[in-house]
């Protein structure tokens, strides 16, 4: 039915399909699979202290909506991870304190503006 879904995906899965998923009593489209498997797999990460939603209750489109939104804040929280790392060692101050932690004022001098003020809590 749907001959221009590549089949290895965009995941790029090296596990061979099982030869049911095409059978006619199974109507989901493979793009959904794929979504409700990175549902589950995202929203634990995401949200830790919630249970994942009942993905049976969902419409196709919610879960699209849903697996979409977990896809940005994934790669939200990598783009931040990767200029923290970058952050970490840029930085000459080896005492530097936690991401999280505010510097004390004393530190923070007038060349810390490449930081993108990421230490600054608004």
């Amino acid at each position: 039915a749907m001959a221009s879904v590549p089949r290895a995906g965009l995941f790029g899965n090296s596990a061979p399909r099982p030869p049911n998923t095409t059978r006619s009593r199974d109507r989901t489209p493979i793009w959904l699979h794929k979504a409700v498997r990175n549902i589950l797999s995202r929203y634990p990460k995401a949200y830790p202290k919630e249970t994942c939603p009942y993905l049976g209750r969902m419409s196709d489109e919610e879960i699209r909506a849903l697996d979409s939104d977990l896809e940005q804040s994934r790669n939200a929280f990598l783009r931040a991870r990767k200029a923290q790392r970058h952050l970490n060692l840029d930085t000459r101050d080896v005492n530097r304190p936690g991401a999280n932690e505010r510097p004390p004022v004393s530190i923070i001098t007038h060349d810390v503006n490449h930081t993108h003020d990421v230490n600054r809590l608004e």
